[in-house]
């Protein structure tokens, strides 16, 4: 009995509870660009802000671009806490944008970051710009459809057959399984200056971690068609 009330008296001393936070109280972020120069991340962060006098569940707000940069991922996003005032929350974000550069040297160490954050859902979805992350989130904001953009882009895709499984789950999946490696959606702006204009235009093929090669619509059918990813097309 004695020993039953010292393990008890253990599990007290070492049990514990987070800080709990409303939502309004947060920084709430929507979609994540992830650019590195030099060893330095370059991240631009989506953040919703709801309208004024608007509940939560009501209509979509409207979103702001935020800018961060660190050594690390978790510095930028630290600097974006100490700017705003709020932590951020990552529950929200749809979609990651990884820069064409950054797929190019490798994306293994990023995305074991998102993957071990618990408020990232493992159903996030990942895509490859054409050029920086940074210039593919300004370019949607001047697009017809504004913030929602790239998410009505990879419903879309999905519903076409032109995109698999990009969500992180599934690539952290094919990077982590011997003889797999991830295909990406690429996202470009064909648009100008003045007007924007998203679409796929193909796919990044990985070699492990790093960006081998982007292929035309027509061949990331084919991938897709060999993988068995295509089931609403």
């Amino acid at each position: 009995m004695r020993k039953i009330l010292i393990l008890l008296s253990i599990c007290f001393l070492f049990s514990g509870c987070m800080e709990a936070r409303e939502l309004k109280e947060r920084t709430i972020i929507e979609a994540v660009g992830i650019d590195r120069d030099d060893g330095e991340y370059s991240l631009i962060f989506q953040q919703y802000q709801p309208e004024a006098g608007q509940k939560a569940g009501e209509g979509s707000g409207r979103s702001k671009p935020v800018e961060s940069t660190g050594k690390s991922i978790s510095e930028a996003i630290d600097r974006v806490t100490h700017y705003n005032g709020n932590p951020v929350f990552l529950g929200n974000s749809t979609y990651i944008v990884i820069g064409e550069d950054m797929a190019k040297e490798g994306i293994l160490q990023e995305l074991h970051y998102f993957n071990g954050e618990n408020e990232i859902s493992p159903t996030t979805m990942l895509v490859v710009a054409e050029g920086s992350a940074k210039e593919l989130l300004s370019a949607q904001a001047q697009s017809e459809n504004g913030n929602s953009a790239i998410r009505d882009i990879l419903k879309q895709g999905q519903e076409n057959g032109v995109i698999g499984e990009c969500t992180l789950l599934n690539v952290m999946k094919r990077l982590m399984e011997e003889g797999t490696s991830p295909f990406l959606p690429v996202i470009s702006n064909l648009g100008d200056e003045e007007e924007s204009n998203l679409k796929i235009t193909g796919m990044a093929v990985f070699d492990r971690e790093k960006m081998a090669d982007v292929v035309p619509i027509d061949e990331a059918k084919g991938i897709l068609w060999l993988n068995d990813e295509i089931d609403r097309a």
